[in-house]
């Protein structure tokens, strides 16, 4: 996932009303820049909150065949007790998204803006574990 620091957000802002004129009616994606599996970004943000690494990693390929084997389990047991209420737990998708880094273009948006991301995703992180230590919560 594409993602960035609340503080980089908030300065992207800032850049966007000081080029208002410039930018008026288009559209921008605002992101670091710094494409990362989501799984890997949770986890960063799960450790930063204290949390353990988990001890057992899943590689994409068994991930996903995992979340297909669960989805044909999970249509089985629809028809056989009825309409569940909920999706499956774990999907192929699902297991596909975690394990893909998505990214957005940020070659516009920068220029549109005349602005760079000031805090890149690992000191975020390393931010946001510096306030949970200091503060004890998020």
């Amino acid at each position: 996932m594409d993602t960035l620091y609340i503080d980089t957000l908030v300065d992207a802002f800032a850049a966007g009303l000081r080029r208002l004129p410039q930018i008026h009616g288009r559209r921008l994606v605002l992101t670091n820049g710094e494409p990362r599996p989501i799984g890997e970004l949770l986890m960063g943000i799960a450790e930063a909150g204290g949390a353990r690494r988990p001890r057992l990693r899943v590689a994409p390929a068994v991930a996903k065949a995992a979340g297909l084997a669960v989805e044909k389990i999970w249509g089985l047991a629809e028809r056989v007790a009825g309409d569940l209420d909920d999706e499956p737990p774990m999907t192929k998708f699902l297991a596909e998204q975690l394990s893909t880094a998505h990214w957005f273009d940020q070659r516009e948006t920068r220029a549109a803006l005349d602005w760079t991301p000031a805090i890149s995703i690992d000191d975020g992180l390393a931010l946001l574990a510096e306030h949970v230590r200091r503060t004890g919560g998020v």
